[in-house]
This record gives structure tokens, C-alpha cells and sequence, in this order.
């Protein structure tokens, strides 16, 4: 299951949600988009960050030093639908974002 952004003066909102067989459960995490980046908020620790084309192609992966937030440029991506999964302390969780 993916999130669904919401819009609001062209900054997005998404719930991320942890995905297993037996107990799909809502994570704490929100990630934010604006025309030049994605700001990632977890109550969780963040450990590592992969961004997706929609082909799933690997657009870019950062590691993480135990952080519960961070900041990723998008100034250099094109338009187009992405998916970030974040690893997390507790869990594994993908966001779909659309950068227009």
C-alpha cells in the first residue's frame, strides 16, 4: 500500500505505512515536498533513504548516521512519480511523491 500525497500551496504531505502479511501498521513518518526538495520526519531512527523512478530504476541512496529527519535535493530530478523507501529503526517504509 502507498500513500496518497496531499496538496497544499505545492507542498505535499504523504502517510507512509509499514507493509507486512499479517499486520499492515501506520508509521510516524511524514515526508514533505516542495519545488526544490523532500524533507523526511520520522519518530523513528533513519538509517538509509533510496529513491525510485517509477520503472525502478535507483535514482539516488543515502546512509544515515541516526537521525529522525533529512533533507534530499530535488532540484535535480525531473518531472515524474518517485518512490522513496525509508529504513528505519523499526521499519521499512515506502512513499510515493510526484514531482511536478
Amino acid at each position: 500500500n502507498s500513500a496518497n500525497p496531499v496538496e497544499v500551496d505545492n507542498i505535499a504531505l504523504a502517510e507512509c505505512y509499514s507493509l507486512s502479511l499479517d499486520n499492515p501498521e501506520k508509521s510516524n513518518l511524514i515526508v514533505l515536498y516542495n519545488a526544490n526538495d523532500f524533507s523526511i520526519l520520522s519518530s523513528a531512527i533513519i538509517k538509509k533513504i533510496e529513491i525510485y523512478d517509477i520503472t525502478g530504476r535507483l535514482i539516488d541512496k543515502k546512509r544515515l548516521d541516526g537521525t529522525n529527519n533529512f533533507k534530499i535535493n530535488a532540484a535535480n530530478l525531473n518531472r515524474g512519480v518517485y518512490l522513496i523507501r525509508i529504513n528505519t529503526d523499526l521499519s521499512i517504509l515506502t512513499s510515493k511523491v510526484i514531482v511536478d
